[in-house]
């Protein structure tokens, strides 16, 4: 293919592509052509928000920075990225991106050019996949001379999604249920937006909590079913900005009920919904099949089993490990020389 065909391959495959799956796709590119510090995809929500994460620099400086990936046959208009712009203002990021697998309206790229807000790059299919052919992503160069290309099918297998894989919106990364404990009654409380959630979590741990780790906390809680999400309007530098807004479900409700009797009422309530987890049953039956598991046998389980991969993977496996460490769970969490072991209660007994 030469390059213009390349470039007409990569869009459909682009366009083809499973849109959470396309979230990874564009972290891989990313990690590939700017190497920061740190990244990751954030849970699969459908609210518009931050899809990637990450932070980048050295020495002299270093930012936050947030990505929204959107897969749309039209061209995403100004009112979009506006309302991307005040979510990266509330995550307290420095400056973002906005990615589409279409393109952006001139009143987009003009407000964009012309405001004085935070900075957001806009990067659009066409560039997108010239990007990726540029660094060799999704088509291989065959002639330099003849700038030729050839289909990579082994790069776009990685993103080919089984629709029996557990989302990743549903398997949690928030290590301490302490915590969760604390993010739900903290939402109770009216800390709804995630700037409110940071600066309660600091107040009530004295340790310095993050937008991004306190949000992880809220969505940990909606994968339970504890918490619902609706917009709400939040005041950033004197602007109010359309936002994600955690509320609680009935669920939640229950538990706030529980715990206004006692906190191990709460306790048993919060360690049920834990069980039901569709991740947990899994990790449990794996368990009692091969009597006992590693870490690294638990992180497998994750990324063979949900829409979960990369160095992600192995953060959401340290959640499944701590929460299993931390309920009365089936399962009992052993660490010896360093290594961890997840083995079944009853097979200890005997």
């Amino acid at each position: 293919m030469e390059f213009n065909e390349a470039k007409q391959y990569v869009l459909e495959e682009l366009n083809e592509t499973d849109p959470e799956q396309l979230e990874y796709l564009c972290e891989a590119v990313i990690r590939e052509v700017e190497d920061p510090e740190y990244l990751e995809v954030t849970p699969y929500l459908h609210d518009k928000g931050i899809d990637i994460r990450g932070k980048t620099g050295g020495t002299v400086y270093n930012g936050d920075f947030g990505v929204q990936v959107k897969q749309t046959n039209s061209s995403v208009g100004a009112p979009v990225v506006q309302q991307f712009s005040g979510a990266l203002d509330v995550d307290g990021a420095n400056f973002g991106t906005f990615i589409t697998t279409s393109d952006f309206t001139k009143p987009a790229r003009r407000d964009i050019r012309e405001t004085d807000e935070i900075s957001i790059q806009l990067i659009s299919g066409t560039r997108l996949a010239e990007i990726m052919i540029e660094n060799e992503m999704g088509v291989v160069k065959q002639s330099d001379k003849e700038q030729t290309f050839a289909k990579e099918y082994d790069f776009w297998s990685q993103f080919t999604i089984d629709e029996d894989l557990i989302p990743s919106s549903m398997v949690p990364q928030a290590d301490d249920l302490n915590i969760l404990h604390l993010t739900i009654l903290g939402i109770h409380n009216g800390n709804q937006f995630k700037p409110e959630l940071a600066d309660w979590l600091t107040e009530q741990t004295d340790e310095k909590w993050t937008r991004r780790q306190a949000d992880y906390y809220a969505i940990a809680a909606h994968a339970l079913g504890l918490l619902d999400t609706e917009s709400g309007e939040y005041e950033v530098r004197g602007t109010p900005r359309t936002v994600r807004k955690w509320v609680l479900s009935d669920e939640g409700h229950e538990y706030i009920s529980r715990f206004s009797n006692s906190r191990n009422e709460a306790n048993k309530y919060l360690y049920s919904l834990i069980e039901e987890l569709e991740i947990m049953q899994l990790v449990t039956e794996r368990v009692k099949e091969d009597i006992a598991i590693l870490q690294s046998e638990l992180v497998d389980i994750v990324k063979e089993n949900t829409a979960v991969s990369g160095s992600t993977a192995k953060r959401r496996a340290r959640t499944i490990g701590e929460w299993i460490s931390q309920t009365d769970s089936a399962i009992k969490k052993m660490e010896k020389g360093g290594s961890k072991k997840y083995a079944s209660q009853a097979t200890l007994g005997e």
